[in-house]
């Protein structure tokens, strides 16, 4: 909703706009433990958050996962209601009518939600904030007539010829005698191969660990190649054989379709305020 504003007040571009989902989506990708927590579960323990690897592999950030729903509600209202309300009108209505000191709770926004859309939502709630969302980014941009893009291979369809590279699903930071690992991504490879958090990698293939961050050292292997992994543990030495995992060499852009509907443009106004980027796609009445 804020971007939105900002694209709005013209105070930010459809690029930096498409850009900042882009980033969103592929933190929601590297998020394993969205199917942990639920919505609901995240607002209710905002204030008891660990913190560190356990808290980002087995829970949520509300905001971020905040963010994801509100667009999956405003999605669901654009088309519910063939393009004449938004999540804005939601808005309107909490404003006008719950102004402090008076409050709202689920019961309320799903009366708001029936209101604006003559839909009933608890299905929605049910299946959205109290249980794990599960989002086809890419049919769901389609809606807007955009979609995903690596470089410039669109990930469906010509997802075997995208350019992959090495991937770890870990990060470090260097130490003394190695890199001392910060964080396991839960459903990574070497995460399954039982590397941990505080594991000091001293050497990779028997040669010693002299970069300042592993990616330095990766970037010398495939994704599949197999990898000898020495490591302190608590000072005692071990070693691991890992198979690498992979993952798009270049960044997440979220592009248009080679085709367009005007129905896709005039959801894509009535999302972004803003006309369709349309001077590079081809229009399908």
């Amino acid at each position: 909703m804020q971007n939105q504003l900002l694209l709005r007040g013209e105070l930010m571009s459809s690029k930096e706009f498409l850009e900042s989902l882009a980033k969103r989506i592929t933190g929601y990708q590297h998020k394993p433990g969205r199917k942990a927590q639920t919505i609901a579960q995240a607002s209710f323990n905002k204030w008891l958050e660990e913190g560190g690897d356990y808290d980002a592999n087995h829970s949520v950030n509300i905001y971020s996962e905040g963010f994801l729903v509100s667009w999956l509600l405003d999605f669901s209202i654009i088309e519910k209601t063939a393009l004449s309300k938004s999540y804005r009108d939601v808005h309107n209505i909490l404003y006008k009518d719950y102004k402090i000191p008076k409050g709202f709770d689920e019961k309320d926004l799903l009366t708001i939600l029936k209101e604006v859309t003559q839909n009933d939502y608890q299905s929605w709630w049910q299946e959205n904030i109290n249980g794990y969302a599960d989002v086809d980014f890419n049919v769901l941009l389609a809606k807007a007539g955009l979609t995903m893009s690596y470089g410039n291979k669109k990930p469906y369809g010509d997802k075997n010829k995208l350019k992959q590279i090495a991937w770890t699903g870990i990060k470090t930071k260097p130490v003394t005698h190695g890199l001392s690992i910060t964080h396991v991504e839960k459903d990574s490879r070497l995460g399954r191969g039982g590397l941990a958090v505080e594991d000091i990698i001293i050497a990779i293939d028997d040669l010693r660990m002299v970069d300042k961050e592993l990616t330095g050292r990766i970037k010398n292997f495939k994704p599949q190649d197999s990898v000898r992994i020495t490591f302190f543990r608590r000072d005692a030495l071990a070693t691991r054989t890992l198979v690498l995992g992979e993952q798009p060499k270049d960044k997440l852009k979220i592009i248009p379709l080679d085709v367009v509907t005007d129905e896709q443009k005039a959801f894509f106004k009535q999302w972004t305020g803003i006309d369709f980027p349309s001077n590079t796609v081809k229009t399908k009445a």
